[in-house]
């Protein structure tokens, strides 16, 4: 069952993750990246507001550079593009 399943999601079979629009971006931090506790305070309830309306974000740090990579994903190219707008701003807040 899991070659399976592995097979569906590479050919894009899988009705519970359908393909939609996905933006990336790399925030460098030339001082270094801010903790992970105060990158999730920048971000919390903006995060929170977003996963409601459907957007899927993730944001990790570069484990070899003084990035944070922010990843979002919604059906709508607009909406995922404002998300993503509005993500990186709040997280270069100081």
């Amino acid at each position: 069952a899991t070659v399976c399943a592995i097979l569906a999601l590479r050919a894009g079979a899988d009705a519970q993750w359908p393909r939609q629009p996905q933006l990336l971006q790399n925030l460098r931090f030339p001082a270094g990246i801010p903790s992970a506790d105060e990158l999730q305070r920048r971000i919390a309830d903006l995060t929170a507001e977003l996963e409601d309306r459907g957007t899927r974000v993730v944001v990790r740090p570069s484990g070899t550079e003084p990035l944070v990579r922010v990843m979002v994903e919604h059906p709508q190219l607009a909406e995922a593009e404002a998300a993503l707008s509005r993500l990186c701003a709040a997280l270069q807040a100081t």
